[in-house]
């Protein structure tokens, strides 16, 4: 046996031994990733949600404030430039 044979055999013997041991946590890393993406998009469109509403909601106060605060002016006898 050569050098290359050799290196082959090893290369066979530890994918046989250690990958029946890395395919499971290299999955468990890749369900994980999808599940927390899922989790995080999700609460993204909460909060997003949450501040769409808080937004409209002020929106809506300071037009009602706006509308309460505005009175009619009344104004007196209009004057002439000769004050009568």
């Amino acid at each position: 046996m050569n050098g290359r044979d050799l290196l082959g055999l090893g290369t066979a013997a530890c994918v046989a031994c250690c990958a029946p041991l890395l395919l499971p946590a290299v999955g468990g890393i890749a369900v994980f990733g999808v599940a927390g993406t899922l989790v995080f998009s999700v609460i993204s469109l909460v909060a997003a949600g949450v501040s769409i509403a808080a937004l409209i909601g002020l929106r809506r106060r300071a037009q009602t404030r706006k509308q309460a605060q505005a009175q009619p002016v009344h104004l007196g006898p209009s004057r002439t430039l000769d004050g009568t």
